[in-house]
């Protein structure tokens, strides 16, 4: 493997804060910008491996979570499991070859219960399905998440996996007999929620939302070594930053108080390390999220195209993306998109005719379809089904058969690819293996003709042979603009027709601007805003946070029914009270005052319903006695499922 000198240089950077807890820089969040398909991943993930082995050189015996890496979206969670399951894999054949002894090093794929099995026997269950070739249910968890050997690339089916109740682990073994993780164990991954907890693996994947889990889940405090004999995680990476913001930061950003005193101890914090390409006033996110300062990497330089780690490449040395805007007058925008994706299909079949090598047809001959909503994206859908093959015909077969001869006007493309949350997550991970399906002159049709996604797109799909990208309308976005067109372009040259709706007119006004907007595109990313300690933000989950530092550090709090215990008096309630101040004192100052109020009438509440007796911190099956109440209650205690829902949705229906 060849590194990219930036990559070296923040893998030095960051070693001082890993080999010594106790340096001052171990107190700063450092941030790592850098384009998109620069190799960000490969940074950080250099900086687990040296965390994971040394933690393990210092104390043969050491377990529990070393790292902890999180992510936003479900698509970008299983992407980048896939690639840090390779580098884990790797670790631990080192670990064997070196005999440094100990546990295994292991990988634990830890997210909501719609996309992996919460329980053993639910995987087991799942699993005796699908060997017997029955589908799953929509929306059922499916625990085949990793269908390619992350050692050998051998693929796996569900005839690879195998559950064993007894140690509450499920087995995975490549077919390959020549690979390393044929026999034994198997794969060091760990993906059903129950094996996560047991084993807690060495390196953990998760989703933010996953975390609003810990307060209700006792089991889940054994990631941070709690009950354990263990120390807490610590390295905390958090890709894609800038997706961190608005409603979902906010909510992060006040969990992420008690998480990271969870993942303290001995007055030693986590090493925070975070990721982006499009961000924009990040001190300010940084400190709402972390309380801490950061430093950016590589820091800016004199000139743009240069900050010595980074050099602005010509198009003659590196693959670059042409930007093209368009905006149909006269005519509407699904007329105008109609015929933009027919010319270019044409197009791809005319490089076909004219001979040129099948790996120059493959980096065009799927079209990308960005769409801003879903009611767009189905509109398109059913058009690309049947319109662009007549538009596609006409042009073949009439209007461009004489000057681009070749193409047959009669071939039918209508393999089409839908990449949104319609789908579940099995459809998802599919989708994703088959966008790497390339053209071939022998086989043409096995790769797709179109892809139509909405932003389920624009972070963590890196499929490199995508050449061509059409975006219907402008995205609401900036960061949001770049992270998409981004998706294409990165091993060959790409092409992107930015499709403007004359019809509106944040539409026009970029038409108008598209040059000077494309000359200077990362200086219009938005400023993210991230207010954990607000009064909305506080009214829904400032509770939470409070019971969730008094369960897991005071003692005898940890159990499910000890809820009961709680008195205002006890030892520790002070500390997690001027722990919760003095970290808003850090992010918003002006707030102290109204958050030490609430948590003073939090505390002396949780006492009165403990007095009645019987109170548990959470009961699935009976909310009446539970001190965190379903998130649509009414109540003081209500306690979110999903970070990502702050508000409930409302059904608005129309008489007339």
């Amino acid at each position: 493997m060849a590194w990219y000198p930036f990559q070296l240089a923040f893998i030095l950077q960051e070693l001082r804060s890993i080999a010594d807890p106790h340096c001052e820089e171990r107190g700063i969040a450092d941030l790592l910008w850098f384009p998109t398909g620069g190799g960000k991943t490969e940074a950080y993930l250099g900086i687990a491996a040296f965390c994971i082995f040394l933690r393990r050189i210092r104390d043969v015996s050491a377990l529990g979570v070393t790292v902890i890496m999180r992510y936003t979206l479900r698509l970008l969670t299983i992407q980048q499991f896939e690639r840090a399951s390779t580098m884990v894999a790797s670790c631990e054949q080192i670990r064997l070859q070196e005999g440094l002894g100990g546990e295994e090093i292991s990988i634990g794929l830890w997210v909501g219960g719609s996309l992996t099995p919460n329980n053993i026997d639910e995987a087991y269950e799942s699993l005796l399905s699908l060997k017997s070739g029955v589908s799953l249910d929509a929306g059922k968890p499916n625990p085949v998440q990793i269908t390619v050997c992350p050692w050998c690339g051998t693929k796996l089916s569900a005839d690879d996996y195998e559950v064993d109740k007894a140690s509450a682990r499920m087995h995975i073994h490549c077919p390959n007999e020549d690979c390393a993780y044929h026999h034994g164990p198997g794969l060091p991954l760990h993906i059903v929620d129950d094996s996560v907890y047991q084993h807690t693996p060495t390196f953990i994947v998760a989703t933010v939302d996953k975390f609003a889990q810990v307060p209700k889940r006792a089991e889940s405090s054994r990631l941070f070594g709690i009950g354990l004999d263990t120390k807490p995680p610590e390295l905390i990476i958090q890709d894609e930053l800038h997706l961190i913001s608005g409603p979902l930061g906010t909510m992060v950003g006040l969990y992420e108080s008690a998480i990271s005193r969870l993942c303290t101890r001995d007055g030693i914090a986590p090493k925070v390390i975070a990721s982006t390409a499009t961000v924009r006033n990040a001190e300010e996110q940084i400190r709402a999220l972390y309380a801490e300062g950061h430093e950016q990497f590589p820091p800016q330089g004199i000139e743009m195209s240069d900050s010595f780690f980074a050099v602005e490449a010509s198009p003659e040395m590196r693959p670059t993306r042409l930007y093209l805007g368009m905006m149909g007058v006269g005519t509407t925008q699904t007329s105008s998109l109609i015929r933009l994706l027919a010319t270019l299909l044409f197009a791809t079949g005319y490089l076909e005719a004219e001979g040129f090598s099948d790996e120059v047809v493959d980096a065009y001959w799927t079209i990308v379809g960005y769409f801003c909503t879903l009611r767009e994206l189905g509109g398109a859908l059913t058009a690309t089904l049947d319109r662009v093959q007549t538009q596609f015909a006409y042009l073949a077969d009439s209007k461009f058969a004489k000057q681009y001869p070749g193409v047959n006007p009669k071939e039918q493309h209508n393999r089409v690819l839908e990449l949104t949350s319609r789908k579940n997550n099995s459809e998802i991970v599919d989708a994703i293996h088959a966008l790497e399906a390339q053209y071939d002159s022998n086989d043409r049709f096995d790769a797709y003709s179109f892809v139509l996604a909405t932003n389920m797109i624009s972070v963590g799909v890196d499929v490199a042979r995508l050449g061509t990208m059409v975006v219907n309308s402008q995205p609401k976005s900036n960061s949001e603009y770049i992270q998409a067109t981004s998706r294409v372009g990165r091993r060959n040259p790409g092409l992107v027709i930015t499709l403007l709706n004359s019809f509106r007119s944040r539409d026009r006004s970029h038409y108008e601007q598209f040059l000077r907007f494309h000359n200077a595109l990362y200086k219009s990313v938005e400023s993210t805003s991230v207010t954990p300690f607000s009064d909305r933000a506080r009214d829904r989950a400032l509770h939470t946070v409070f019971v969730m530092l008094c369960r897991y550090l005071i003692d005898g709090l940890a159990k499910n029914e000890s809820a009961s215990e709680f008195k205002r008096s006890l030892n520790g309630v002070d500390d997690v009270i001027d722990y919760i101040v003095s970290r808003v004192r850090k992010v918003d100052a002006m707030e102290v005052a109204d958050v030490a109020e609430e948590l003073e009438q939090i505390a002396h509440e949780w006492e009165e319903r403990a007095r009645l007796g019987n109170l548990v911190y959470w009961d699935y099956h009976d909310h009446y006695k539970s001190l965190l109440k379903p998130d649509l209650d009414e109540d003081r205690f209500r306690a979110m499922n999903s970070m990502r829902n702050v508000e409930p949705s409302s059904n608005v229906y129309l008489w007339g």
